[in-house]
């Protein structure tokens, strides 16, 4: 057997439960199941196909990023280089099945996921320690790509628009 011709490793993140949370009666409109000062959460059931699907959606709101044009360039700044550390950490995941989004907004960022509901945690997980360990995963010359691509899609928004820039 040839050493070019191995399988890759067993994906972490291939379920192996696809059971429903719920044995309740199906309703339509999502139910309030947690709340705190921070948060809520919410729960509604596929009525449609019964799949064990989880979504998950986090707005991360920040007064900094609206403060000044430069913190709202660093919000956009900061969510390309964490796509870009899990583009390649999360590729697995997105093989079999999951999605994810992290958008930079006017007034912070806004994170979405799904997939089954086993392993979302664990995506969350790897997508928020990333969030907290961006030093460690951004370099200079990273940062410096980003702020040339970031530049350049504002450049050709302005010219798309037809304003002009001075």
């Amino acid at each position: 057997i040839r050493k070019e011709f191995t399988l890759p490793t067993r994906s972490k993140f291939i379920c192996k439960n696809f059971d429903l949370i719920s044995d309740q009666e199906p309703f339509d409109v999502p139910r309030l199941i947690f709340k705190n000062e921070i948060c809520k959460c919410f729960f509604k059931p596929d009525l449609n196909y019964s799949l064990p699907h989880g979504f998950i959606y986090i707005h991360f709101l920040s007064p900094l990023t609206q403060s000044s044009v430069e913190n709202l360039n660093m919000t956009s700044i900061y969510s390309m280089c964490i796509k870009s550390f899990l583009s390649e950490k999360l590729y697995p995941a997105t093989l079999v099945g999951y999605s994810y989004k992290l958008n930079a907004t006017d007034n912070g960022l806004i994170l979405r996921l799904s997939g089954f509901n086993e392993k979302l945690p664990l995506i969350l997980d790897i997508i928020s320690k990333a969030m907290r360990n961006i030093n460690e995963i951004a370099d200079k010359i990273k940062f410096d790509n980003f702020k040339k691509d970031l530049r350049k899609n504002c450049y050709n928004f302005l010219i798309n628009s037809n304003q002009f820039i001075e």
